[in-house]
């Protein structure tokens, strides 16, 4: 059976019987799926566009730091780059690291 967007499946619905009001056991089921099956394109849409935004935020760093540069980067550039990239948010983790919020009481541990 093809694949029908959530809007198409109520539309055939609601032509077929008058609305959504009433609808069969069978009619239940194909609105059911197609729900279902939207849910599930927005949440992997939502995964592709934040995972395509980090590597687009990552890509723009890298392309303005190296837009001055008329030839290859050396090795030691490079790695002075991607020490600049991972430690680009290390002053703000020290302050949540190192503030009172938690008086008296541990990070929870991540070995078990």
């Amino acid at each position: 059976m093809p694949k029908i967007a959530l809007a198409k499946v109520a539309k055939k619905i609601r032509k077929k019987r008058g609305g959504l009001d009433n609808l069969g056991d069978r009619e239940v089921k194909r609105y059911n799926r197609a729900s279902l099956r939207d849910d599930k394109l927005k949440k992997q849409l939502k995964v592709r566009n934040e995972k395509r935004e980090s590597d687009m935020i990552r890509t723009g760093f890298f392309k303005v730091a190296t837009k001055d540069a008329e030839k290859g980067l050396e090795l030691e550039e490079i790695r002075d780059l991607i020490d600049k990239w991972v430690d680009r948010n290390k002053p703000e983790l020290e302050r949540f690291e190192s503030s009172d919020d938690r008086d008296g009481r541990e990070f929870p541990s991540t070995k078990n």
